[in-house]
């Protein structure tokens, strides 16, 4: 028969030339793949693993760590089917069977552990795992490689079939080590120079800092997470203004700008820092802010000091805005200024040379005097309040011994003490209640000047101890809290006006180490110059609300997981069919993201106008309770492709059963509905072949007669 007559008579023989064109395709593929390829046989590997994990009564995972020694064993199961010729070339063997006989020489101590990864990643069923390791080439060279692999389809359970990619990045490991090495030079100069760096992007909202700036303010490089706002938070109040100038006319002006500003440390100490700042601004906007900071304390404080000791005495003399009095060594008066003599009720002359306890009579006993003669001979500074009895007057007081006089300062409080004690007769009242009352002085460590004496219950620390600074308010404050709180408090102290109060929830830790929840309202106390001399806060204890508050986020949190994760589209809709959620899916599956979809209508989105009239009819039934519960139709992605979706509808109800809403449920079924299409006129071209052919044709399986068409039933009488 001629080779015409076999190809007329056998319609397969071209179909099988196709199928080897393809397959040489194929091939040339593998073997010419830019990366090397593996073709596995893992089985083995699988079912001794398995095997050895059930004996020792553990996981595979737990097995493999604590058994490293049995991982060298495992290559020797391996089976490798077929290897490229890229992988030959990557690991300079001279064929395919020099490298498939010398595997072991290409392994080195790192191989084993990635390998240990790799088995354990592919064992557990993982996907998308990649390792980065090192082999060595059959000429004993050193290269990083990265390993990746794919289980292929139908031996997921098996392993029969795994290939195994792996790509040289020697080159890049290179690179990314000596940019690592650059970037080392980089902090090393900066701490030799002592200069600090850092940046912030306007587009990504990422800040930066070198190593030497969290040396500056007293942290560890991994000890804070950076944002803006804490950046912020540790400029000082007073500099405030001149570190947050990023006004665009400004920028624009001054695109290069030279600051000087202080600092708060973690430690709460005063730094001076010298900053060269630069903006980066493209097409009209700032894309980022480059500073390159500078410790200069000591050379601002060493200028201060000189500032202060040329004009120390005419400073102290003319801006002293207290009582300002200098004793001789018999404690007679040698300088009175204006204040002193008003409060004292004496001209400055009149005073002049006078004995003290002549012109202001005290005696053992009363609390300036002793005071002051403590003071006297100790040579050491005391300050103190008292109340002098002859003018129903209250007096704040410092005295400074020097080596030859006295200095005394001195200011009239009595309206202060009476504002405290009103203070105090409100919080009588507190004191019997389950809330907490703290009165704290605008210094930078807050001190309690008042504590309701219920404390205890709330902190475990008594008022006294409150009120004698053995422990300081912010020490109470949980850690990780500590930012918030301190920023929340700096802008009480800056507002121009009263911020109205605010209750704000935060944690504490008790002195028995307990740590509880508490929820505080915070005020500021201000002179008859608006400016902030105290915060008062109200706490109260609400830990047991902060738990069932947390195991109903944590209850709703689950739900939205399930919500976003779910393989369907997930929609919520309001009455009006306008999307309320929408979930991972639905944005996969529709192409628009959450936030383009959320109030939108539906169909702004994905109804066809075909269709429309469809869909409101279901819309209506839904929301009347009467049917369409399920549909199946066509919608529109946001990219313009029809697909058709299978819908599943539940009408949402509030407390009284009302309606409030619908939730759906959409599974796109394009590919499936266009397969089963496809198949059903492959089968109908086939079974027209089958049935009207004049030859006949049988279906024979198992030696058994499946089908045959009507041309057999000719053929033999049947």
């Amino acid at each position: 028969m001629s080779q015409k007559e076999t190809t007329e008579n056998n319609p397969i023989e071209p179909e099988l030339i196709a199928q080897q064109a393809i397959n040489k395709k194929y091939f040339d593929f593998f073997e010419h793949a830019p990366v090397a390829l593996f073709i596995e046989d893992l089985s083995k590997v699988k079912q001794f693993i398995e095997q050895k994990a059930e004996e020792n009564n553990t996981d595979i995972e737990s097995f493999l760590k604590n058994s490293s020694e049995i991982v060298e064993e495992l290559h020797s199961l391996i089976v490798i089917n077929e290897v490229n010729e890229t992988a030959v070339k990557l690991y300079k063997a001279t064929s395919k069977n020099a490298l498939l006989e010398n595997l072991g020489k290409i392994f080195t101590t790192d191989s084993a552990k990635g390998f240990s990864k790799l088995v354990i990643d592919i064992l557990n069923g993982k996907k998308g795992t990649t390792v980065e390791t090192i082999n060595k080439t059959l000429e004993g060279n050193n290269i990083n490689i990265l390993i990746k692999y794919n289980i292929e389809a139908g031996s997921e359970e098996t392993l029969k079939n795994v290939i195994v990619s792996i790509e040289d990045i020697t080159e890049r490991v290179k690179t990314r080590n000596a940019l690592a090495i650059s970037e080392k030079r980089y902090k090393e100069s900066q701490e030799i120079a002592k200069m600090a760096s850092w940046f912030y992007d306007f587009n990504t909202q990422q800040i930066y800092w070198s190593d030497e700036v969290f040396k500056m303010v007293g942290l560890s490089p991994i000890s804070k997470e950076l944002s803006l706002a804490y950046c912020l938070s540790i400029v000082h109040e007073d500099d405030q203004k001149i570190f947050n100038d990023f006004s665009f006319e400004n920028l624009l002006k001054n695109p290069n700008q030279n600051l000087n500003y202080k600092i708060y440390t973690n430690n709460r100490e005063i730094k001076h820092l010298y900053e060269k700042r630069s903006f980066i601004i493209k097409n009209g906007s700032v894309e980022r802010i480059i500073g390159i900071c500078k410790y200069i304390t000591e050379r601002v404080i060493s200028e201060k000091s000189l500032s202060v000791t040329k004009q120390l005495l005419s400073n102290t003399l003319s801006s002293i805005q207290d009582g300002f009095v200098i004793l001789d060594e018999n404690s007679n008066y040698l300088y009175v200024n204006q204040v002193a003599a008003k409060l004292l009720g004496k001209k400055e002359e009149e005073l002049i040379g006078k004995h003290i306890w002549t012109e202001f009579p005290e005696e053992e006993g009363d609390s300036f005097f002793d005071n002051y003669q403590a003071a006297f001979k100790t040579r050491k500074s005391i300050s103190f309040e008292n109340y002098f009895a002859p003018w129903n007057r209250w007096f704040k007081n410092r005295i400074i011994p020097s080596n030859n006089s006295m200095l005394l300062f001195f200011h009239e409080i009595t309206e202060k003490k009476e504002s405290e004690n009103k203070i105090k007769e409100a919080y009588n009242i507190i004191n019997k209640s389950s809330s907490v009352a703290i009165l704290c002085k605008k210094k930078w460590d807050f001190p309690v000047v008042f504590a309701s004496e219920n404390t205890e219950k709330l902190f475990g620390y008594s008022s006294t101890e409150f009120l004698s600074n053995q422990i300081k308010i912010y020490e109470l404050v949980y850690p990780d809290d500590l930012n918030d709180i301190r920023a929340y408090f700096f802008k009480l102290l800056k507002s121009e006006d009263d911020i109205s109060s605010k209750s704000i929830s935060f944690r504490i830790i008790t002195k028995e180490g307990k740590i509880k929840w508490i929820e505080t309202s915070l005020d500021t106390i201000r002179n008859s110059k608006n400016k902030v001399t105290h915060i008062q806060g109200i706490a109260e204890d609400i830990t047991e609300r902060k738990i069932t508050e947390n195991l109903f986020f944590k209850s709703n949190q689950r739900l939205k997981d399930q919500f976003n994760n779910t393989p369907l589209a997930s929609i919520i809709w309001d009455l009006d069919f306008k999307v309320l959620e929408w979930n991972n899916s639905a944005h996969r599956i529709f192409g628009y993201s959450p936030e383009e979809a959320i109030g939108k209508h539906s169909k702004d989105l994905i109804i066809l106008p075909s269709i429309s009239d469809k869909i409101d009819e279901i819309w209506g039934n839904l929301l009347a309770q009467k049917a369409g519960f399920r549909s199946k139709n066509e919608n529109i992605t946001k990219s313009g492709q029809i697909i058709i979706c299978d819908w599943y509808n539940v009408t949402l109800k509030d407390a009284d059963g009302q309606v409030i809403g619908v939730a759906s449920l959409a599974d796109d079924i394009t590919e499936r509905t266009h397969s089963k299409i496809l198949l059903e006129k492959s089968e109908k071209k086939y079974r027209d072949i089958f049935e009207k052919s004049i030859d006949a044709v049988l279906i024979i399986k198992d030696n058994i007669f499946a089908d045959c068409n009507m041309s057999t039933l000719k053929v033999f009488g049947y």
